[in-house]
Order: structure tokens, then C-alpha cells, then sequence
């Protein structure tokens, strides 16, 4: 497969780096908070030209990110005397996003429960980024996608069914046939 071939000269200014993102720009695009120490432009770059442009199906993201967790892997706990040594600030930053957006759930899940992965996040002051990775995969693992499906419809069918009470009550019950409760219990 051929593409196109993306060349990007910043010249002399790397552009604005951000301290940090305000709530709209987080809850619109919340991968950026995983992208500290980058400037707008590059930003720019990793949005609008390598994600949505040569990225464009979910199997080449997630290939895409596999690698990327890899790779961040290998800088973190390379097969040497000294794993996890924090060395590598973007690496403790980056790993556990690509592992999430991978849907590597247990390599994501040995990242955040080993105890020297944490300790060399929590090192440089990356304690608040490592309690959003947690969210981050909570969110994203599949059975609590599937909870929060079954919560939605829920609360989706007890609304209906207020709404049919209430409905039912301003006509006095006359012209209306009672409402049936909606069926609550969990789904299997």
C-alpha cells in the first residue's frame, strides 16, 4: 500500500507548549493529556495528519498503537539490571495510553499493578497522570463499556416509565392504561 508522504520543517520555533489542557479541550480530545511537553503544532501533526489521515481504520490503530506500547516498553524495562527507572519521562507517559488504545488489557494491567512502573512514574511528579491512566483503562476495558451499556438502559427505561406515570396520573387514570414497571435486574 502506498501513501502519500507527509513532510512537516518546523523550523527554528517548535511552537507553544502547553502546561496543561483546559476540561473542554480534554473532554473533546482526551488523548491529549497524555501529551505533555508537546507543542501545539505537533499536536497538530500527531491529530490531524498521522491519526486521522493514515490511520484511518480501528485495526490499523490499534497496530499502530501496539507498536507504540512496544516501543515505550522497551525504554521503560529493557531486558537489563535496571528496570523502570523512570529515565524516560514520555515513556511512563505514553506506555500506558498506547497499551489502553492497543487493547493490550494485560500487558495494561501488568504496567499499572507493578509497584516499580508506579514508583517511576510517581518519581518526576507524573502521580496525577497516573491516576487518569487508571480511569483511563477502567473506561476502556470492555466489561465496563458493557455495565455502563446496561446502566444507560436502565436509567433509559425507569425515565420511560416515569414519564408513563406521569402521563397516566394527569389523565386521572381514566383514558390510560396503567404503566408496567420496567424489568431492572441485571443483565446476564
Amino acid at each position: 500500500e502506498c501513501r502519500p508522504l507527509f513532510i512537516g520543517i518546523l523550523g527554528e520555533r517548535y511552537g507553544w507548549v502547553p502546561e496543561n489542557f483546559n476540561e473542554d479541550a480534554l473532554s473533546k480530545y482526551g488523548w491529549v493529556q497524555h501529551q505533555t511537553g508537546k507543542s501545539v503544532t505537533e499536536l497538530e501533526i500527531l491529530y490531524g495528519v498521522l491519526d486521522h489521515r493514515y490511520l484511518r481504520n480501528h485495526y490499523e490503530q490499534i497496530d499502530a498503537h501496539q507498536r507504540l506500547g512496544a516501543y515505550f516498553h522497551g525504554l521503560l524495562n529493557p531486558v537489563v539490571e535496571k528496570p523502570w527507572t523512570g529515565e524516560s519521562v514520555r515513556g511512563l507517559s505514553e506506555l500506558p495510553y498506547h497499551q489502553t488504545c492497543a487493547e493490550n488489557w494485560s500487558e495494561l494491567e501488568s504496567t499499572l499493578c507493578e509497584l516499580r512502573f508506579v514508583a517511576a512514574k510517581c518519581a518526576p511528579g507524573m502521580s496525577a497522570e497516573l491516576v487518569v491512566d487508571y480511569q483511563q483503562a477502567s473506561n476502556a476495558l470492555p466489561e465496563t463499556k458493557t455495565q455502563r451499556e446496561q446502566d444507560r438502559q436502565q436509567r433509559d427505561a425507569m425515565r420511560a416509565y416515569g414519564d408513563a406515570l406521569i402521563a397516566y396520573a394527569s389523565d386521572g387514570g381514566n383514558s390510560l392504561a396503567l404503566p408496567v414497571p420496567p424489568d431492572t435486574t441485571p443483565g446476564e
